[in-house]
């Protein structure tokens, strides 16, 4: 056994997500990342900083090659895109696969559907080493990374990727997968082979979860939000009358006939204040019951703080579980349940956040456990 980072393996090609995962040197970023699991639940991996990144910086610089031109490609740096124009160049890199690496018919459509994008609509495209970056809606959801082509000065063009915000280390860099524009070419041939484009899986699994949902990790969902329908927005719960500001407030009125100032009109005459005609005192008995009903209802309403926060906790948790749901149910993931020894992680398979991961050299497998002293 062996670290999983940076190690090799036997065969002569790598998949573009083995690439990725392994941290191969050459990948194109301009600053460093660590792919590990993403904070998004049922999101697979994503990408992280390792450093503090300025706002406009393009960290990443991919070369376009196309694959029509290729003729090995194990030959090609680990910084390229390849990019597709009709049917013939996607089968061409299924029999290339095949020859070169032993990877079957099957791995490679599964390495289409999740990580075929296309930014112009007429060419489909494959980084030879995955972005592994995932989806956001906004920047306020967690986008920070916008991808576009660049000429380069040797004249070639590149797929340049630039931060849209200050990033510090650790950050999870996401796009926005609606940007992307897939050739008719390829989704008819998603059609024809049985399998979905990335943005649809995307899209679609946003669709999936219940309206009343609202939005977590990066995936803006439809609807006001649980909490929001439970509570009023947050511009209309500050509008509401405060029901602990109205806890032992001293109702002052004055009426036909004298005043009086207590919490009823009952209080008012124990006191020995001066009575009202019996008009005026059902209409204080009318006013004192409406104003205790209104009290009432605002207190049975009111929450501290602390429950606050724990029913917001608790709508997080609840969108959280949708997400992870749609997404696995989406992708067909299986869920690694780990223990505190070392299991092969099957493939194609959902892993919780945390764990700890090796590469056995003989057999070119994952294995991944618990950390030392963590609890299942």
């Amino acid at each position: 056994m062996s670290g999983m980072r940076g190690a090799g393996i036997a065969r002569r090609l790598r998949l573009p997500t083995e690439n990725a995962l392994l941290g191969v040197s050459g990948q194109g970023w301009r600053v460093d990342t660590v792919v590990r699991q993403s904070l998004i639940p049922g999101a697979g991996n994503g990408r992280f900083t390792a450093q503090s990144v300025q706002a406009k910086t393009p960290i990443s610089v991919k070369p376009m090659v196309e694959m029509a031109k290729v003729t090995a490609l194990s030959e090609l740096p680990p910084d390229r895109v390849l990019t597709f124009s009709g049917l013939d160049d996607l089968e061409k890199y299924v029999v290339l696969s095949e020859q070169e690496g032993g990877v079957t018919r099957d791995k490679v459509l599964d390495l289409y559907s999740n990580f075929v994008w296309s930014l112009d609509g007429r060419r489909a495209c494959l980084n030879m080493s995955t972005w592994s970056v995932n989806h956001a809606h906004e920047i306020s959801d967690g986008l920070n990374l916008e991808f576009g082509e660049k000429e380069m000065p040797d004249g070639g063009v590149a797929m340049v990727g630039t931060s849209l915000v200050d990033l510090g280390p650790g950050v999870e860099l996401r796009n926005d997968y609606r940007k992307f524009n897939l050739p008719e070419f390829y989704l008819k041939y998603c059609d024809d082979h049985g399998f979905k484009d990335v943005r649809s899986i995307v899209m679609e699994a946003i669709e999936q979860v219940p309206p009343d949902v609202g939005q977590a990790g990066g995936l803006r969902w439809p609807g006001a939000g649980l909490f929001e329908q439970q509570h009023g927005s947050a511009e209309h719960r500050a509008r509401a009358p405060s029901g602990a500001g109205r806890r032992g407030e001293v109702f002052r009125r004055s009426l036909p006939g004298g005043s009086w100032s207590g919490t009823s009109a009952s209080a008012g005459h124990a006191a020995g204040m001066p009575t009202a005609p019996p008009a005026a005192r059902a209409a204080a008995a009318a006013l004192a019951a409406a104003g205790a009903a209104l009290l009432l209802w605002h207190l049975l309403r009111a929450s501290t703080e602390e429950e606050d926060a724990e029913e917001a906790a608790e709508a997080a948790r609840a969108r959280a579980d949708a997400q992870r749901a749609a997404l696995a149910a989406a992708r067909g993931l299986r869920q690694f349940v780990p223990t505190a020894e070392w299991q092969e992680v099957p493939e194609g398979a959902a892993c919780p956040p945390g764990l700890e991961y090796r590469m056995d050299m003989t057999s070119e497998r994952t294995v991944a456990r618990l950390p030392p002293g963590s609890r299942p």
